[in-house]
């Protein structure tokens, strides 16, 4: 169903996460069909963060530095991207989902949700702290608004990643 915080100018049935060719596609460059989203996706040469069991028995993301030590992100550093399948607002409303809200468009009223299902990524391991190393951002990459993890302050190695 149509999103109540769908404006009536957007097309629908839509992608909800497509950014219209009229708008800026890309917070990275400035190409139109760019592939900026495999360096969101897939960030070279840093290690993949790894899914590691912490106090309590809780699975987290652990972040990994090219040297035990140091940092492994750095403020402002993209860490990567949540994704799974589009699901519509009120639908899998569990653990296993989180609300998209489209950026400068609906007045933080989501328009979908995202839900782990079974393409999702190491990254829904990521737990809530009162003192987060990182956060979500929606960005614009390659004509989509995607959930980036962003550091927030400097991760070092071993520390758990939290948002």
């Amino acid at each position: 169903p149509r999103p109540p915080a769908w404006l009536e100018t957007w097309p629908w049935p839509a992608n909800p996460t497509r950014i219209p060719d009229s708008e800026r596609q890309c917070d990275f460059c400035r190409k139109p069909g760019c592939s900026c989203i495999n360096r969101l996706l897939y960030p070279k040469p840093r290690p993949t963060p790894q899914i590691k069991s912490f106090p309590e028995g809780r699975l987290g993301l652990q972040a990994v530095a090219s040297e035990p030590g140091q940092i492994a992100y750095r403020v402002g550093d993209p860490i990567g991207c949540l994704y799974g399948e589009i699901a519509p607002l009120g639908a899998y409303d569990n653990e296993q989902t989180i609300e998209f809200v489209k950026p400068r468009h609906t007045e933080e009223n989501a328009v979908c949700r995202i839900r782990r299902g079974d393409v999702g990524n190491l990254f829904w391991f990521l737990n809530h702290s009162h003192k987060p190393l990182a956060r979500f951002l929606q960005t614009r990459v390659s004509g989509r608004w995607v959930m980036e993890i962003r550091a927030f302050q400097d991760i070092y190695d071993g520390s758990e990643i939290n948002i």
